[in-house]
């Protein structure tokens, strides 16, 4: 008991979980530390030649409506719909970034899915008048759920970073 005891100590002492006393012990699902944010400019270049230096596999095409977080980062509304493709980037034949992207319809409509499939969404951007200007990323941990650990060829579970990335226009939108 003594051990149970320190062991539960030194995980609240993390904030992995909450003791209160005759509520019991329980898991916090809040991330430990806050996410890191990075401003990423100057590095468009970079993921725009990384965008060119690999092979992509679409998996998933198709206009949504946006959720919460996505309206709030693309300035939508409920009644708007927005691009949602899913793709596997491909470094000599391995898997190495599961993407997922949202963009306004309006945009997304001037391309297709088999652009898509072979031209960085960067490049795309650009053809269809959008002037990205910056960008910001948010980096956090997380793990492998089983559809991604598949798709990357890790174990479930397996941790991996994630970025999430907002792009912004010459209207700063």
């Amino acid at each position: 008991r003594i051990t149970a005891k320190r062991a539960l100590n030194d995980l609240a002492e993390e904030g992995l979980v909450v003791r209160e006393r005759g509520r019991g012990t329980r898991v916090t699902w809040r991330s430990v530390t806050p996410p890191l944010k990075a401003n990423v400019e100057g590095m468009l270049e970079n993921i725009m030649a990384m965008g060119l230096e690999t092979e992509v596999s679409l998996l998933a095409f198709d206009y949504v409506s946006p959720s919460d977080e996505v309206m709030s980062a693309l300035g939508c509304g409920a009644e708007d719909k927005v691009q949602r493709a899913v793709r596997v980037r491909h470094l000599e034949n391995e898997p190495f970034s599961y993407l997922v992207t949202w963009v306004p319809e309006d945009v997304g409509r001037s391309y297709s899915r088999d652009d898509l499939a072979s031209t960085p969404l960067l490049s795309l951007l650009e053809r269809s008048g959008v002037e990205v200007t910056r960008a910001e990323q948010t980096l956090t941990a997380t793990a492998a759920d089983a559809e991604v650990a598949s798709l990357l060829e890790v174990e479930l579970t397996a941790p991996l970073l994630r970025i999430r990335r907002i792009v912004y226009d010459q209207l700063d939108c």
